[in-house]
């Protein structure tokens, strides 16, 4: 059991041209991705855990990026469409940047960075449609506990089963919203 830290919710959609509402009413929640840090007493090991598809994982001193492609291959079996754009979409909506330049993911078909934009969560998707797009949010201090093996969650004596459950039980303290949308270049 160590200190969890840093939870990050990592939502995905996408809108057709006829899609209506807000970002959060298009959101597929087979796509989302739990993110958390976790630090181990005084030594201050990091911790890195993933939630994800059904699926925990915990590792020590490792990142997003170096698990990304194990996600993106699980994001290509969970809705085709999102294939060809799923590292640069999660690794942007993470860092909350524009990856679509970098070498690091080169492969990534340049849609992406001709239609890159930045919304708010409530934000009328019919402004941005037709496009893919994640909302991403961060709560920094949460307070709990997690079980490194297992995942489970000890939050004031009640446990949550996994990251997912999680969500909800603590503030967010920032949202976001980035996506591609072919209509923005």
């Amino acid at each position: 059991m160590i200190l969890m830290q840093d939870y990050y919710n990592l939502r995905f959609g996408y809108c057709e041209d006829d899609s209506e509402s807000d970002f959060i009413d298009n959101i597929n929640g087979k796509l989302n991705i739990h993110i958390a840090k976790g630090y181990e007493g005084e030594s201050e090991k990091q911790y890195f855990f993933l939630f994800h598809n059904g699926k925990f994982i915990s590792k020590s001193e490792s990142s997003l990026f170096e698990n990304i492609d194990m996600i993106v291959n699980s994001f290509s079996n969970l809705d085709y469409r999102f294939s060809e754009i799923a590292k640069v979409l999660i690794l942007s909506l993470y860092d909350r940047e524009d990856y679509s330049s970098y070498e690091e993911v080169s492969e990534i078909n340049t849609k992406f960075s001709e239609g890159y934009f930045e919304a708010n969560e409530t934000d009328d998707v019919s402004d941005f449609s037709p496009c893919f797009f994640g909302v991403g949010s961060v709560t920094h201090e949460c307070d709990v506990k997690i079980n490194m093996s297992t995942g489970e969650i000890y939050q004031t004596g009640e446990k949550i089963d996994n990251m997912s459950d999680f969500y909800g039980s603590v503030d967010e303290d920032e949202t976001w919203v980035i996506g591609s949308s072919s209509n923005r270049t």
